[in-house]
């Protein structure tokens, strides 16, 4: 078998070779052409094509920044693989793939130029599905218009009234009628000549409105990048030629045929010239002239290649000519293509390369060939080329991971050699675990989703591809046997670990797992209602079930590395019904689909092997070798870690599908959200996002907004983004997500930050939105905006004069109340000194508009306005030093704001607290901020990060509070 590092002969693309980053395509000559039977046409055309520099360089460029669709019928991709390796194999002879004259090639003489506008016109008719096909600047018309269109404006003007007429028509190339023309010059000013139209040519003028002599003149109104100009050398009806030398130019000045005057000549150099020689088209035979980068001319004639001087060249009686504008014949970037995968195409249904063991690799092989099978992963990632780019980085294990898969399914049935990034970081040229390689690339490929836009939509609404496909949650539930409360606690997993001491099966062992364990003597819980400790049970269930189970036997002793060697059997197809923490219909059903096994007696030696299920059965990928075998052989093993997809989630084609619907009629506040993972000193983040995520008005405001209105969709859109958190966060309900870089973008620096500061850059940062956003506008699609809408209030200032009694009123918005709690013992007592009158006399005195000089007056600060949400803020930390005042304040369940209102109105103003923001440590500087909600059931829940637990109501008032967000009753509803 065949050992492929980079090189496999691809019978309809061929291969994508590694360009060098720093490679330049105009600067050498690409590879001969074989001929594969009457194909010199084509050999010819592409040798030109080949080098128009502006086309090669960003074509080979756009493999680093946007993703080609990938088809085998895409003449832009096709196009892109030829290039790629025929300037890899500069000084070789390739062959030219089949699909370039799919449609057109049938083993016949054909006629390079109508071969080379079936090529144009080709990638023009793919940049609707292919990505590579947009212009220059990624907008239509296309990238081939881009290069070689230009148009034409053909003016008539009456002779009798002198109006003018202007039709304009585009062009990819210009014929020229060489019949007695003796250079290309005298050819194009015979075509731009003025045309007399009289007699039964006469033209009907629009506004003599009647048929009248007048003259047509041809000029050119937009000059393209690439000028194509075809000398008209064969008859349309006999193909007879006409082989008269007609001169042409190097550099060719394009001025004299423009409608409009430029300042300086339009220059065009030329670069290639395609030659017919023969008699005839149906016969004879082409060949093509190139000017590579470096200045040197070559002739291309089929295979062979060599070198020639522009005296040859222009001696030529050519067929083709090819002129670049000066300026846009420039060097491009290219980086090493991607191998392609038609779109079409099924990795469940083919085995994967063997792969070469390239010293003590055995674990790392084994493990690539199960995450390489597995279907949600493989057709998910290799379907993303065609619909989101890539970040290109050598240290992305995404985009490492990408690259792997496109080859190991490319080269089926061959050997590669895995890229040595994948095992960067954790590869020492030893023996290791294969589970531990296992959880080494998954968390990787999860954390480098932050940075590769494979791992998440615009706005950040997935919570990352690797959870997605593999994650799943416990939830621990713990019953206190005294009061019978129960207390919940979820965790997220990637993979489970069975004990298998003593087990006969894998159903065994999980049965074992999620038997209830008392707590009782030193183990006892401390119960947050009995507030002591007491005897209880605890009991581990699945609480949502991942898309891909992971099954780990634990076989190795942590301490020696000792192996249990028994066999524990495990089933072709597992129910995890039975573990699941709520019941549902029929079973929850997983198929085996590969099985990592060891063979030896330690984790410090022996030898990894897999058994991975494809299209075509049971195959053993043992290294460089890979054979098919029984299921009965794979059943027989000593696994290690078992590998099942959920039916109906390893299908081909995209396994994520699209996002889950969430019914107009859902209800957030009716559940608690997702936990979030702290990445780096995010605690304050986390924190403040459940607090806003639970904010009923909020939460039920943006949600209904996906059936009413469009957002719009910007990354840098607070409003967008924001939205997007909250549907992941009720979505994922029992889970963990990890919020999306962009709700930190311009505030986290990975430093421990103040949380209150947090919470008015997230508000400030919607109200600003809301100018661009639809999603900004009030609950009633009014200014002045969502935020203030629900946040916002104002607060009236009111001055008293002492010696004449007028009174001056001040009237300033609000978004949240910030409260002195020095020497305070409750929230209301805060609230009560804030509004106290306060004299202003002396150096503070107030100089009265009516008095007309200084005089002592009162100051009175009441609530005008109330807001729908009410935020308070105890000022628990210095402005100066950031020490903190620790002291308890107590804040009631249901707060009557009426006493603090500017006008008295009937009965109580009630606000219900919904959420605690609280801070342990004792500097804004360092410490751990968690937060307490209530959700639409009535249930407390205590957030701390990715760990989310009920909690008695009592144990959140008995909290050092920092910040405490109130709704007024009635508008917390769904």
């Amino acid at each position: 078998m065949e050992i492929v590092d980079v090189l496999l002969e691809d019978p309809a693309l061929g291969p994508r070779e590694h360009i060098p980053q720093s490679w330049e395509p105009p600067r050498t000559v690409a590879a001969g052409l074989k001929n594969t039977g009457n194909a010199c046409y084509l050999n010819a055309t592409l040798q030109c094509l080949t080098h128009t520099g502006p086309l090669a360089s960003h074509m080979l460029a756009l493999r680093t920044s946007q993703m080609a669709c990938q088809k085998i019928t895409c003449m832009m991709c096709v196009m892109q693989a030829h290039l790629g390796r025929a300037f890899q194999h500069s000084g070789a002879i390739i062959q030219p793939s089949c699909a370039l004259g799919a449609g057109f090639h049938v083993h016949k003489q054909e006629d390079a130029h109508e071969f080379l506008m079936f090529i144009l016109e080709s990638m023009e008719k793919s940049h609707q599905s292919c990505g590579m096909g947009l212009d220059l600047a990624g907008r239509e018309p296309g990238l081939i218009r881009e290069i070689f269109g230009g148009s034409w404006r053909s003016q008539i003007t009456c002779f009798q009234c002198q109006s003018t007429s202007d039709t304009f028509d585009p062009y990819l190339d210009i014929t020229l009628d060489i019949a007695g023309a003796q250079s290309v010059e005298q050819a194009l000013a015979r075509l731009v000549e003025p045309e007399e139209l009289a007699g039964e040519d006469a033209y009907h003028c629009g506004v003599c409105l009647h048929k009248v002599s007048a003259s047509k003149t041809l000029t050119l109104h937009s000059a393209s990048k690439v000028l194509i100009l075809v000398l008209k050398r064969f008859s349309p009806l006999t193909g007879d030629k006409v082989d008269g030398l007609v001169r042409f130019p190097q550099r060719l000045d394009m001025q004299p045929y423009m409608s409009q005057p430029r300042e300086g000549p339009l220059v065009y150099d030329l670069y290639a010239v395609l030659v017919h020689a023969g008699w005839s088209s149906h016969s004879g035979h082409y060949f093509s002239y190139i000017k590579a980068g470096n200045g040197q001319w070559y002739k291309m004639d089929d295979a062979k290649v060599s070198t020639c001087a522009v005296s040859s060249v222009l001696s030529q009686r050519a067929y083709v000519l090819f002129y670049s504008q000066e300026g846009s014949h420039e060097k491009g970037n290219a980086l090493g293509p991607r191998e392609h995968i038609p779109q079409s195409w099924e990795p469940t249904h083919t085995v994967a390369a063997g792969l070469k063991n390239t010293g003590n690799a055995c674990y790392l092989n084994a493990t690539l060939q199960c995450l390489t099978h597995t279907g949600p992963l493989a057709s998910h990632m290799l379907a993303l080329r065609t619909s989101q780019m890539a970040c290109q980085k050598i240290t992305c294990m995404m985009c490492v991971m990408q690259a792997h898969l496109g080859r190991a399914f490319q080269h089926s049935g061959a050997i590669i050699q895995p890229s040595c990034a994948l095992g960067a970081g954790f590869h020492v040229h030893k023996q290791e675990d294969a589970h531990e390689f296992l959880m080494f690339i998954l968390e990787s490929m999860e954390k480098s989703h932050q940075s590769c836009g494979m791992g998440l939509d615009l706005a950040g609404r997935e919570p990352g591809l690797i959870r997605e496909i593999f994650g799943g949650s416990w939830r621990s539930q713990i019953t206190c046997f005294q009061c019978q409360s129960t207390s919940d606690t979820f965790d997220p997993y990637l993979d489970i670990t069975l004990d298998i001491a003593g087990a006969q099966s894998v159903e065994q062992a999980l049965a074992r797992l999620v038997e209830p364990e008392e707590l009782a003597g030193e183990d006892a819980y401390h119960c947050g209602v009995c507030l002591h400790k007491v005897s209880a049970s605890k009991t581990l269930t699945l609480h949502s079930a991942s898309k891909v189970l992971i099954l780990v036997l634990k076989r190795f002793s942590p301490l020696t590395g000792d192996k249990v060697d028994g066999l524990v059997r495990f089933p072709q197809r597992l129910d995890m019904q039975p573990y699941m923490s709520q019941p549902r219909e029929g079973p929850l059903v997983y198929d085996l689909y590969a099985v990592l096994v060891h063979a030896g007696w330690s984790s410090h030696s022996g030898h990894y092997f897999s058994y991975i299920k494809a299209g075509n059965g049971q195959n053993k990928m043992d290294d460089a070798k890979v054979s098919t075998c029984a299921v009965s052989s794979v059943l027989s093993q000593q696994a290690y870690v078992l590998f099942y997809s959920q039916e109906g989630s390893h299908e081909k084609g995209n396994a994520l599908g699209p996002r889950e619907h969430i019914p107009q009629s859902w209800e957030p506040p009716r559940t608690v959200a997702a936990g979030l993972k702290n990445t780096g000193n995010a605690c304050y983040l986390n924190a403040t996002l459940q607090c806003l995520t639970h904010t009923g008005p909020l939460a039920s405001h943006m949600l209904a907004l996906r059936t009413s209105q469009m957002a719009c969709q910007k990354t840098t859109c607070m409003m967008c983004v924001m939205q997007a958190h909250l549907e992941r966060a009720f979505q994922h309900s029992g889970a963990i997500i990890q919020p999306s870089c962009a709700l930190g973008a311009g505030f986290h620096v990975h430093k421990q930050e103040d949380a209150h500061e947090f919470l008015m850059f997230i508000l400030e940062s919607m109200e600003k939105s809301h100018q661009s956003c639809g999603m900004g506008l009030d609950l009633a699609g009014r200014e002045p905006g969502l935020i203030r809408e629900i946040f916002g209030g104002s607060w009236r200032s009111q001055i008293t004069c002492f010696q004449c009694q007028s009174t001056s009123d001040t009237f300033d918005p609000y978004l949240d109340i910030t409260l002195d709690i020095a020497g305070a013992q409750s929230v209301e007592q805060a609230l009560a000194r804030l509004v106290e009158p306060e004299e202003l006399a002396g150096e503070d005195a107030y100089h009265c508009g009516v008095c007309l000089h200084k005089v002592s007056a009162s100051k009175t600060l009441t609530l005008h306005s109330a807001s729908k949400v009410l935020i308070l803020v105890l000022k628990r930390f210095s402005p100066l030093t950031g020490d903190k005042v620790d002291g308890l304040v107590r804040f009631p369940q249901r707060l009557d704001m009426q006493p603090y209102m500017s006008q008295p109105r009937e009965g109580p103003l009630v606000y219900d607290l919904y959420a605690v923001l609280v801070h342990a440590g004792w500097s804004s500087h360092s410490g751990h901020y968690f937060s307490y909600i209530k959700a639409g059931n009535g249930q407390w829940y205590k957030m701390d990060d990715a760990k989310v637990s009920t909690c008695a109501v009592s144990s959140v008032l008995s909290q050092r509070a920092y910040v405490l967000f109130y709704s007024q009753e009635g508008s917390h509803e769904k």
